[in-house]
């Protein structure tokens, strides 16, 4: 399960809504929740080469963080990623909540 989520591009953090973010493997997915909402993941100029995420989007606006909750995805959104050969400092920003916050 594992392996499936991080090629998506996330994983979650167990006892936690929070996912952390990871490079996609794919051009673009779907995942379908049970309230048959959907998550869309595309990742711009994704390729074996092209392993940094340069920059990010969560419904159309920008995702300065490496991570996000559950309810933030849940009822239907878009997750889009531009990737790049090179490192960027993209998600240095604010840091995943606590294990201790389980809001």
């Amino acid at each position: 399960g594992w392996y499936i989520f991080n090629s998506l591009g996330f994983y979650p953090v167990a006892g936690t809504d929070v996912y952390l973010i990871s490079s996609p493997v794919f051009a673009s997915a779907s995942v379908t929740f049970d309230n048959g909402k959907e998550l869309v993941i595309k990742a711009k100029n994704a390729s074996e080469k092209n392993i940094y995420i340069k920059s990010a989007k969560l419904n159309g606006n920008p995702l300065l963080r490496s991570w996000f909750r559950h309810s933030e995805v849940v009822n239907g959104s878009v997750l889009e990623f531009v990737m790049d050969n090179k490192p960027s400092n993209w998600g240095a920003g604010e840091l995943p909540p606590s294990m201790s916050d389980k809001q």
